[in-house]
């Protein structure tokens, strides 16, 4: 049983969705693209302003060779995560501290997003863009650099939507803090173009629920209730306005391994639906109570942009069970993912 010490309520920033359902944007502030540009050195950019956090950054490479260097300045512990996504080659993403030394680096192939997400302590900070093999001088990769304060304990990262159409919303969240931590659910409440308030619902839970490591950063689902398809018509936008979090005793997850995954595609009137179907192979020697295995989509930025599951109840030590789920509506473009979680949280309750 997990050992929850305390409960406490977090008020988080905004997280607004914009153009009708389309466009991915993050929990505290409309992601909306800067002005300055990036240097191209890191002795250039030790110059340059400190690059807006939480804001996507747009710029491109005009040679094989160029380097696009970007400052950030930390105020306090946190959490530091950068994205690079949208690309139109093979590029790679770096992470500088302020006398130079490399601390991550993200290198996928192709056009893949990359992502670097570590905690950090208060000081100057240096993220590089650069090509691994192609440019483009005409399209822009998109760059975000997300900061989440260890103050602040569970933090939403980015969020938006998810499958279409639907009211429920997708994301990232993380613990910056020092200590084990049950993030349990969300106040949601949705708005239309004009600003106006059309439905608010209170702690609805966040999906799946475990016990969440010290700079540890997981996926959520949440799904509020029910809001008229005319009434949903009309939403523009979305505000997440506060996390149920618990402390905890130390959780680790059960070691669960996911193989012989299998994905069917079908489209009907221009809307994607996919069928999963695999297994899930536990090494642990405790019988994993609630697992539940997620299919977790992203956009070509790298945002979570999706996300379907199927649950196991009661997986034995050691032992292996196939899973299958079906999932429709899922947007164009998007990459996927699976992962099965011991949802040690439900067994507070």
């Amino acid at each position: 049983m997990a050992s929850a010490t305390r409960r406490r309520r977090l008020r988080l920033p905004i997280a607004v969705l914009v153009s009708g359902l389309l466009l991915s944007l993050l929990a505290g502030q409309a992601a909306a693209a800067s002005s300055s540009g990036p240097a191209h050195t890191l002795s250039a950019a030790r110059k340059q302003a400190p690059v807006k956090q939480n804001s996507w950054q747009k710029a491109a490479l005009g040679s094989k060779s160029q380097q696009n260097w970007y400052r950030l300045k930390v105020a306090e512990r946190s959490y530091l995560y950068a994205m690079l996504g949208t690309l139109p080659a093979d590029y790679n993403l770096r992470l500088y501290n302020d006398a130079g030394k490399q601390l991550n680096a993200s290198d996928k192939s192709g056009t893949s997003a990359e992502s670097i997400g570590r905690m950090v302590n208060p000081g100057t900070y240096f993220l590089r863009v650069a090509s691994t093999k192609g440019y483009s001088k005409s399209k822009k990769y998109d760059l975000l650099a997300r900061v989440a304060p260890a103050s602040a304990g569970v933090s939403i990262l980015t969020s938006q939507f998810g499958n279409l159409p639907s009211s429920t919303i997708v994301g990232e969240i993380v613990n910056a803090s020092d200590q084990w931590m049950f993030a349990d659910a969300v106040d949601i409440a949705y708005y239309d173009a004009k600003g106006k308030r059309l439905r608010k619902f209170d702690r609805e839970s966040l999906r799946p629920n475990l016990a969440i490591a010290p700079g540890q950063r997981v996926p959520f689902q949440t799904i509020p209730g029910s809001i008229p398809p005319k009434v949903f018509a009309k939403v523009k936008s979305f505000k997440l306005t506060g996390i149920d979090t618990d402390t905890t005793s130390a959780q680790p997850q059960k070691s669960l391994k996911v193989s012989g995954v299998k994905k069917v595609r079908k489209t009907r009137s221009g809307l994607v639906s996919y069928t999963w179907t695999g297994k899930v192979t536990s090494a642990s020697s405790k019988k994993a109570a609630n697992v539940n295995v997620v299919v977790l989509a992203r956009d070509r930025r790298g945002v979570v942009a999706g996300y379907a599951n199927d649950w196991l109840t009661g997986l034995p030590a050691k032992s292996t069970r196939k899973f299958g789920l079906s999932y429709g509506n899922w947007r164009s473009g998007l990459t996927f993912s699976v992962k099965a979680y011991d949802e040690n949280g439900l067994n507070r309750w």
